[in-house]
């Protein structure tokens, strides 16, 4: 114990909480997680976006409910997910959508991101992002639309990032983007956009006529010390869409289903329109039960578990900050990744291929900072969202190699 520990105990005082880095590595991949397939033996899988901690209780007995119906056959959307969605953005951001101006989907959200780009988009010109930015955002931008046209955040001295508005509007007119997609709260940075800052932006969006298409996945994992700002009630037209799930916030990734919002309610036909020619229809018997569960019964469970990764994510600064000096380290204020500025301790020649650096030294599988910005080298992005013991050696990994290293380390 190191006088930290016992905000995780009693953060999270499950059996599954505290399972050891063998037993965790072996149920999940027993269970299929794609992230612990990415590790062998020894190592730490910390890549993927996911958390190592159990969905919500209510979520089995929604599947069941629907399994138990004796016909499995084709399913039009509940009625039930709308005005859930609805009702939940009442309850958490203070805004609501009409649910004329709702679509619900049977799959993820990259895969209704690219929908909403090829409908709603200029799609024979570029999309703008602002970077370092979750490569899967990235691709998708580049399959649906003439290319991505990159907008670099100002990094200060203590890691954090900045908006720079001037450079984005130089950008976005120097490389003729015509869509601005944000993601918001930030991925890989945690970063939760201001008021200010989305104002700013809707601004700009506004005098260029932009479509705006906000990735809100990350918003119900906005930490207590900030609050989530939905685009709608910063923008000053209606040219925008919103994007989201329930995947990230209530840990139920692995059955696919999203939302749009769109900010002119005559845009969900043609969405729906092309959703059709893709051979999809809305909706899905499993996605709409689990989804329905998670909004209208989820409040409280998904409160505690924000709390959890918040001291998560403040715990593993901490120890970083006291044992591990060298390493920069970006906080989330929303979500469990930490942006790891490792330069100090990568050799340069390594830089290229931090990860795999990682991975060869300390046994500690995560994404490597070139895939979010190619600029990023000797950066890499880590998951907090595990068991105590599998972060309490993960961070001990960290801190016992690089220059002037205390502790040898054995991962296999």
């Amino acid at each position: 114990m190191n006088g930290l520990e016992p905000i995780l105990d009693t953060a999270s005082p499950t059996r599954w909480a505290q399972l050891e880095p063998a037993e965790l590595a072996a149920r999940q991949r027993a269970a299929g997680s794609k992230r612990w397939a990415a590790a062998g033996e020894g190592e730490l899988a910390l890549g993927v976006a996911d958390m190592d901690l159990p969905s919500p209780p209510f979520v089995p007995a929604a599947l069941r409910r629907s399994l138990e119906h004796p016909t499995l056959g084709y399913h039009r959307l509940s009625p039930d997910v709308p005005p859930a969605i609805a009702d939940w953005y009442r309850r958490h951001t203070g805004w609501s959508p009409g649910t004329d101006a709702l679509a619900v989907f049977p799959f993820g959200l990259k895969t209704t991101i690219r929908l909403v780009l090829e409908t709603l988009a200029d799609t024979a010109a570029p999309t703008a992002v602002l970077s370092p930015i979750y490569d899967g955002l990235r691709r998708v931008a580049a399959a649906a639309t003439a290319g991505v046209v990159e907008v670099p955040m100002t990094r200060a001295d203590d890691g954090s990032y900045e908006l720079d508005i001037d450079l984005l509007r130089d950008r976005i007119v120097a490389g003729g983007a015509r869509t601005l997609l944000l993601c918001s709260p930030h991925n890989p940075l945690g970063r939760v956009w201001t008021e200010s800052e989305l104002t700013r932006m809707a601004e700009l969006a506004a005098e260029l006529d932009l479509l705006v298409v906000s990735d809100e996945v990350h918003g119900p994992l906005t930490h207590p010390d900030a609050r989530h700002v939905t685009w709608p009630t910063v923008a000053r037209r209606d040219r925008w869409a919103v994007v989201s799930s329930i995947g990230k916030g209530y840990n139920v990734s692995g059955i696919a289903g999203s939302w749009l919002v769109c900010g002119q309610a005559r845009n969900r036909a043609p969405v729906l329109r092309a959703l059709k020619a893709w051979g999809h229809h809305q909706g899905s018997m499993l996605g709409d039960a689990m989804m329905a569960a998670c909004l209208s019964q989820g409040d409280e469970w998904l409160a505690e578990r924000v709390a959890l990764l918040s001291s998560l994510t403040r715990y593993a600064q901490a120890t970083l900050a006291r044992d591990s000096p060298a390493i920069g380290c970006t906080v989330p204020h929303a979500g469990y990744l930490l942006w790891l500025d490792l330069r100090r301790v990568v050799p340069a020649s390594a830089w290229s291929d931090t990860a795999g650096h990682l991975a060869r030294r300390a046994g500690l599988v995560l994404v490597d900072g070139t895939r979010f910005d190619p600029a990023h080298r000797g950066f890499a992005r880590m998951s907090v969202a595990t068991t105590w013991p599998v972060l309490r050696e993960a961070l001990h990994r960290l801190g016992a190699w690089g220059p002037g290293h205390r502790t040898a380390i054995n991962h296999g």
